[in-house]
């Protein structure tokens, strides 16, 4: 081997010839107008970034079989645990900010102003000659995330006009929040554009509660992505690779002793051959040992500007070595910079900036650094930036602040950490990287009590760092996190000293407790709120008003709403604030359609729907008019207007909370629909933020309701989750389908005293706002579960407890006086008044009615509400074999099974054909009678009566005496009686012989083990 190497990478390509090929693929597709994605997985130093490099250069390549296409390439990178928000999209577009503030007319001309104002937010070179950019209010800071994502992919798009695009981003482990959801959003949302993205990043990375695992869980499943693992190289590749560096065959056993220790990682093994290449030298003990070889090799002056290199931790101009190295000559540290790079430890970028060769390289030299040279570099670096920012290359907007609170927090100069924190999270806030903003803010927070003269230094006190940081965590989905800022911000602020303020602090706590479910703890925030506001503040009462509407709106209170509402919008028109009175119709749409009938609050809502001013507003209109056109029962209609916004916003990245909860809306009404299929294939797995909040509770209410109508087994565990979500809200539209479901569930596991506790602590929250609806429905659900208890008890001949159907039913005439009935109000007291009728006949022998099930039954049919319908329709054929009209049972229960079967309804099916069985009914309404001659009847065939046929049944489903006896409405002696007699007539010893009798005349049924069957 020779002394010293003449090169440290070889020149050839080794191997992944299978993974390049992969590659070339996907910017084939991307060439023919279809988008594909690639993410390339490997542990530290197994040969990425060498992969794409390789690809890079043939994707340049113009060759007759490919076009010719353009590479943009960024780099993630990890700041002592803070981001720059956007630094890998930033770093590989920058070229084309440049290229547009020099001679980007043609470029500039072709994107629209939408366009190139959102871009404008990151590069400014994208807003010249526009005028009159309105900043975001906090209300539409979501929204315009939103459009520089639109913006981003249209310029893309635009880019890829002649050439297709390869954009990639290396080592995505360190990627912000920010730009992992832009990701999301680029995957899902890219349809035509001629673009192929390439992502790297470390496999050996992946903890099991890093930030990327869960979005590489969902987007490397996506349509036309390629997940590329790569493996380390077997022995043949080490030795190929140490041949091409070598430049000539290896000694015998280097290979061998070289993929012993490195075990065919490329990385280490050129490290590993580069610290023995010296007279041959014993191979070090660890591979961070190998890292650090060449680096004690290289002359002081070298391995001085290694460490800057290492401390700086990001490419950076030469100018950055000539602030820190005052003392050294300019030749002698332009020298020193050339022996770096000559000895492989550094690399010179395109823009001109130094870098580490491979980034392991700069953590090993970082990690054996002194922490006081760790500081005193630190500091330098950051008093360097301090006086020309432009010493690490062109940084995005806003990101010196955030070099700056890193490097100052590193030095333990707290007071100047804390100035450029906060300037770093209001920075990050203005290009709506909220997580950022909000790590960035907190940091800020912690250490304000440390430096004396922090407001001064901060510019703006604790109290407003707070407020900045609960909003950046609010719009970051971190619920419970902002609750906890907006309290402290409040403890924090003077009311006398700043009334105003507040007032607004007590608004915002409101409004997110009100999220989170705690209505009392808003109600108090927002009365607190009105105390605290001046008298004169005419315009910020209309804001509060405007916000305190739309919380009673939410809890059910359209009396206390609506007034709220009306006033507010008053209050705003008066003023010429076009954004609370727009809000304040959205309010007053769904009081007024409450409290005056549909028609009136619809034509509120679409004027809302048609003047909002920002994608917010414009989601909560569309919300709140598709509640309104569902319950009206204009569903499908509904389903339309919930569709045309989605195919709008299905551009938008995921975290808007808005956003999360309109996909939702259309689940709800794709299930009250009966699609059910439909309803679980667009129902997500998570929704954005924390464990807390409205997306939160419709996403667990609906997994609820679809579970308890589909009896599936995870029915308990939804409840348990929905239960826990739910312990302090007093919301309506989350107690009620809790507590329904919650008495379903119990009562089919014959949990009586289970499910009537649900429906008492469902009533006592409900009656507290004017939801007629809500609480005639769990009215009706109350009556149902005293039905099934008093069927129960007739069975086993027990005294039936008519006290809570009393309560009930005055409960029912209470509920009838409420407003907000909406179209089902009249049909579900229809259901609970023919409850009444069957606990009468159950317990007091009272004739049964099939009419007052029917009635229900139709007005539901009309309504396109499949569910309820099937279930009248299913009480009204149990009614029917109670008065004896066999034939008019029979067309109900097919009915029944028929819609119940394509619900995927399992408890309404499995209860269905139990009906079917005891009555001897058919339950599928496309079956034609045989003729009589043609066959002879299961119970001719064994000499059995009806009735013995209905018990042979019962036991070959295992059932014991009592058990049938209670299902057949007999005593258990009957029942044993009639099992006697069945063993005497089919000549069997027992019964386990009697079963096996009706299985081999197909007589059980398909479910044995869930017989459905009441009582």
């Amino acid at each position: 081997m020779e002394g010293v190497l003449r090169r440290l990478s070889s020149p050839t390509f080794v191997g992944r010839t299978e993974e390049l090929a992969v590659l070339d693929g996907v910017l084939e597709r991307a060439a023919g107008g279809v988008p594909a994605f690639a993410f390339i997985a490997g542990e530290s130093g197994v040969g990425k970034s060498r992969l794409i490099a390789e690809f890079e250069a043939r994707a340049r390549l113009d060759t007759a079989s490919r076009s010719r296409a353009q590479v943009f390439v960024g780099h993630c990178l990890e700041l002592g645990g803070t981001v720059i928000p956007y630094a890998p999209l930033l770093d590989a577009l920058r070229p084309v900010a440049r290229e547009l503030a020099i001679c980007g007319d043609e470029l500039r001309d072709a994107l629209s102003p939408e366009t190139r104002a959102a871009l404008a937010e990151l590069m400014p070179e994208f807003g010249q000659e526009l005028d009159g950019l309105r900043p975001a209010g906090p209300d539409e800071r979501q929204g315009r995330q939103a459009r520089l994502f639109e913006a981003l992919l249209a310029l893309l798009d635009r880019l890829g006009r002649d050439k297709p695009i390869v954009l990639v981003l290396e080592d995505l482990h360190w990627a912000d929040a920010s730009t992992r959801d832009f990701l999301t959003f680029l995957v899902r949302s890219a349809r035509t554009e001629p673009l192929a993205l390439i992502t790297t990043y470390r496999s050996d990375e992946m903890h099991r509660r890093h930030p990327l695992r869960p979005v590489l869980a969902e987007l490397e499943r996506a349509q036309g992505v390629e997940r590329i693992g790569l493996d380390r190289f077997a022995l043949a590749e080490v030795e190929a690779l140490v041949a091409g560096i070598l430049d000539t065959p290896p000694e015998a056993g280097l290979a061998e002793r070289l993929y012993a220790r490195a075990e065919g990682n490329a990385l280490y093994t050129e490290e590993l051959l580069a610290a023995a290449s010296d007279e041959c030298a014993p191979l070090p003990e660890t591979l961070r040992d190998a890292l650090l070889t060449r680096v004690e090799r290289l002359p002081a002056p070298a391995q001085a500007i290694v460490r800057i290199a290492a401390v700086a931790e990001r490419p950076f101009q030469h100018g950055l070595l000539e602030a820190i190295e005052e003392t050294v000559a300019p030749d002698a540290l332009m020298a020193a910079a050339r022996e770096a790079v000559v000895g492989h430890v550094l690399v010179t970028r395109d823009d001109g900036t130094y870098a580490f060769r491979h980034a392991l390289v700069g953590e090993a030299v970082y990690d054996d650094l002194l922490p006081g040279e760790r500081a005193t570099l630190h500091s330098a670096i950051a008093e360097a930036l301090e006086l020309d920012p432009w010493l690490l290359g062109e940084l995005p907007a806003g990101s010196v602040a955030a070099e700056l609170a890193m490097h100052y927090h590193a030095a333990h100069d707290l007071p100047r950490a804390l100035a450029a924190s906060v300037e770093a999270g209001q920075a990050a806030e203005r290009v709506f990287a909220y997580r950022e903003a909000m790590r960035h803010l907190e940091r800020a927070v912690e250490i304000w009590q440390r430096v004396p003269d922090a407001a001064e230094r901060a510019g703006i006190d604790l109290a407003d760092v707070l407020r900045h940081a609960a909003a950046a965590a609010n719009h970051a989905g971190e619920a419970a996190r902002a609750v906890a800022l907006a309290r402290r911000a409040v403890a924090e602020n003077d009311e006398a000293v700043h009334p105003l303020r507040a007032a607004a602090l007590q608004a915002d706590l409101g409004r997110l407790l009100r999220a989170m479910g705690d209505e009392v703890g808003s109600d108090a925030a927002y009365a607190r709120a009105m105390e605290l506001l001046p008298a004169d503040a005419r315009r910020e009462r209309a804001h509060l008003l405007e916000q305190h509407a739309m919380s009673m709106m939410l809890r059910g209170r359209f009396e206390q709403a609506d007034a709220l509402a009306a006033e507010a919008a008053e209050l705003a028109r008066k003023h010429g604030d076009a954004d609370v009175q727009s809000r304040a119709a959205i309010t007053l749409g769904m009081t007024r359609g409450a409290l005056h009938g549909a028609d009136d609050g619809l034509a509120l809502l679409r004027e809302a729907r048609d003047t909002a001013r920002g994608p917010a507003d414009l989601n909560r209109a569309v919300i709140n008019l598709t509640e309104v056109l569902d319950l009206s029962g204009r569903s499908d209609e509904a389903l339309a207007e919930v569709r045309a916004l989605l195919e709008r916003a299905s551009e938008r990245p995921e975290r808007s909370a808005y956003d999360a909860f309109l996909g939702l809306q259309e689940v709800n009404i794709l299930m009250r629909l009966g699609r059910v299929d439909e309803a679980l294939a667009q129902l997500p797995e998570r929704v954005p933020g924390d464990s807390a909040g409205s997306a939160h509770m419709y996403l667990r209410a609906l997994r609820l309701e679809l579970a308890t109508r589909r009896g599936d087994t995870s029915a308990a565990t939804d409840l348990e989750a929905a239960r826990r979500l739910n312990q302090i809200s007093r919301d309506p539209q989350w107690v009620e389908p809790l507590q329904v479901n919650a008495a379903q569930l119990a009562v089919r596991a014959g949990r009586f005293a289970d499910a009537r506790a649900a429906v008492t602590t469902g009533l006592a929250k409900v009656r507290e706002s004017s939801e007629g609806l809500r609480m005639t429905r769990l009215v009706w659900v109350g009556l149902m579960v005293e039905a099934e208890a008093a069927e129960q008890v007739r069975a086993l001949g027990g005294t039936f407890d008519r006290a809570p159907t009393e309560q009930l039913a005055r409960d029912l005439e209470a509920a009838q006086r409420l407003p907000a009935q909406w179209a089902e109000g009249a049909p579900y007291a229809a259901l609970a008044r023919a409850e009444l009728n069957r606990i009468a006949h159950a317990a007091d022998g009272a004739p049964a009615d099939p009419s007052a099930w029917h009635a229900p039954a139709d007005a539901f049919d009309a309504l396109a509400l499949p569910w309820p319908v099937a279930y009248a329709r299913l009480r009204a054929a149990e009614a029917h074999v109670l008065c004896g009209q066999r034939e008019a049972a029979g067309a109900a229960l097919a009915q029944a099974c028929t819609a119940a079967r394509a619900m995927g309804a399992l408890p309404l099916v499995l209860e269905a054909e139990a009906l079917g069985r005891r009555a001897r009914l058919r339950t599928d309404a496309d079956e034609v009678e045989a003729p009589a001659a043609d066959r002879s009847s299961p119970a001719d065939q064994l000499g059995l009566t009806p009735r013995e046929l209905e018990v042979l049944l019962l036991v070959a489903e295992g059932r014991t005496n009592k058990e049938i006896g209670a299902t057949l409405f007999m005593s258990e002696k009957t029942a044993s009686v009639h099992v006697s007699r069945i063993l005497a007539k089919l000549d069997v010893g027992g019964r386990v012989e009697a079963a096996a009798v009706a299985h081999r005349l197909g007589l059980t049924s398909p479910e044995p083990a869930q017989s459905g069957l009441r009582g």
